[in-house]
């Protein structure tokens, strides 16, 4: 399996174990349908590669891995959200700095979070994509 594969596998992995337990999935799009989302839904996405090199032997292969939270809340009242921020700041806390579960190679780089107010504007849905980097030296190939 490819190593993009196996860090999202990692991820989902550590998503569904406690004390998150969050009942994550892997896939490669972030689309259900709106009756889906009544249910928190966390889908967990190979989403990028960035490969540069780091001295002529090797390079940096540069993983991206989106998590997305997404649910339709009763009311777009504070009340009915702030539970789901409490979601993805759990994420982020989950990965910050540490190492991913069978992944020695794979060093956490970064998380960035991006909410989209678009969809709680258009349909009423909590939506938020949490992105990690992990980075994974590769030696270079002829």
């Amino acid at each position: 399996m490819s190593v993009h594969l196996d860090i999202a596998n990692a991820v989902v992995a550590k998503l569904n174990a406690a004390p998150l337990s969050l009942s994550s999935e892997r896939g490669y799009l972030v689309e259900h349908d709106l009756p889906d989302l009544v249910t928190q839904r966390v889908t967990v996405v190979p989403a990028g590669l960035t490969v540069e090199a780091q001295d002529r032997d090797a390079q940096r292969h540069d993983y991206v891995i989106d998590v997305a939270v997404e649910k339709k809340p009763a009311s777009l009242d504070p009340d009915d959200v702030d539970g789901l921020m409490d979601v993805v700041e759990s994420v982020v806390d989950a990965f910050r700095g540490k190492a991913l579960s069978g992944q020695a190679s794979a060093k956490w780089m970064a998380v960035e979070v991006m909410h989209q107010p678009e969809r709680m504007v258009e349909f009423g849905v909590f939506a938020a994509i949490v992105r990690l980097t992990y980075r994974v030296r590769r030696e270079a190939t002829a």
